[in-house]
């Protein structure tokens, strides 16, 4: 059996517990078990590995990501999903970029600007929600009539020129 001198030597706890912050040492309930560390599924290396090319303004790969004299600030990504979007979008971004981050000489950590534009994305995931929810057919148009009986676009359009005149 272990003394208490032995116990503070090596610590309060079993091998792989850990302390209870709050705890009283050595009272019940004063260590837990460790959890195992989440591991990130991100590798630098795999980062690294990648060919990371700039956009300009018009939508032109130029090349390495790093900034020539007299240019603004870059736009990098990944050259795979560099070409994999269309030039336009290439250009919204890299335009996008420069309009949040005017200063190329500014100092400090940088501003990440999405790829692709807010209201893309907003639009993109209010089209899922329209087709999940089996309310709209292939058009987007409501399927099921609205609750509210006084809703504009419960009546027909008949209903609303009578209404109008």
């Amino acid at each position: 059996m272990r003394t208490f001198k032995q116990l503070r030597e090596k610590g309060r706890c079993w091998p792989g517990y850990k302390p209870v912050p709050g705890k009283t040492a050595f009272s019940l309930g004063s260590c837990r078990k460790e959890e195992e560390q989440k591991k990130l599924s991100e590798d630098l290396r795999k980062w690294f590995k990648q060919k990371w090319v700039r956009m300009d303004t018009k939508g032109n790969i130029k090349g390495d990501c790093a900034r020539e004299p007299g240019e603004g600030k870059p736009k990098c990504l990944p050259q795979a999903k560099a070409q994999s979007i269309g030039k336009d979008a290439r250009a919204s971004a890299a335009q996008r970029k420069r309009r949040e981050d005017p200063n190329p000489e500014r100092r400090g950590s940088p501003i990440n600007v999405r790829t692709e534009g807010a209201a893309a994305a907003i639009a993109a995931a209010t089209a899922i929600a329209k087709k999940k929810s089996g309310n709209y057919d292939s058009e987007g148009f409501r399927k099921t009539s609205y609750k509210n009986p006084d809703h504009p676009l419960r009546k027909s359009n008949a209903q609303r020129k009578s209404e109008q005149e």
